[in-house]
């Protein structure tokens, strides 16, 4: 809500910002909303690779990145919290950031995430897996945000509080033709926030 300029306002006590507050019934009730897109980022050292068949951390340009090799099939894993201001009634999506020095070819991505609340089962089955055959991008390096993998809203109740996701790079899958190492730089929660309510 915008209020003001004051200028030109009547004034029969105090000043003008005064005298136009004063007649603003108590309390205020906004309808509507303001629903905005906001994004969680992770960055890449935040992520962990397991025991078996992990990723490697590497040196990349002034920072650092997880490096998937081609032909071979790698993992790293992180944790997200669900946000206190998310819209769990709207789409939400987890997104990774990644480069390779080929060019416009394709990389098969794979996210698995579980959901949990407090009490919930860490341990158990994912809730979902999207796989998504990802073109890299046409500049050598160059940073691509793939956001395939796409949580409906209402998945996420409003006692969950984690999401607790895994990463795949199938280097052995017949389409990836990327012929190289693939990068990840850092990872985003991607969702829409009510500025009004919920």
């Amino acid at each position: 809500m915008k209020v003001g300029p004051f200028s030109g306002f009547p004034t029969t006590e105090g000043s003008p910002v005064e005298d136009f507050f004063s007649h603003i019934p108590s309390p205020v009730i906004l309808t509507g909303d303001g629903r905005v897109t906001k994004n969680a980022w992770m960055p890449a050292s935040a992520a962990r690779a397991p025991g078996v068949k992990p990723a490697t951390y590497v040196d990349h340009g002034i920072s650092g990145a997880w490096q998937f090799a081609d032909g071979q099939e790698e993992y790293i894993h992180t944790n997200l919290m669900v946000p206190d201001d998310m819209d769990l009634s709207e789409d939400s999506a987890i997104c990774i950031g990644w480069s390779s020095t080929t060019t416009s070819q394709d990389c098969d991505w794979e996210i698995a995430y579980l959901i949990t609340a407090v009490d919930g089962d860490t341990s158990a089955a994912a809730t979902a897996t999207e796989q998504s055959y990802e073109e890299s991008s046409s500049v050598a390096e160059g940073l691509i945000r793939s956001g395939f993998c796409v949580i409906a809203g209402g998945t996420i109740g409003a006692t969950d509080v984690c999401l607790h996701v895994q990463i795949m790079r199938d280097g052995n899958d017949g389409s990836d033709d990327l012929g190289a190492a693939a990068e990840i730089h850092g990872i985003v929660l991607s969702y829409t926030a009510n500025k009004i309510g919920t």
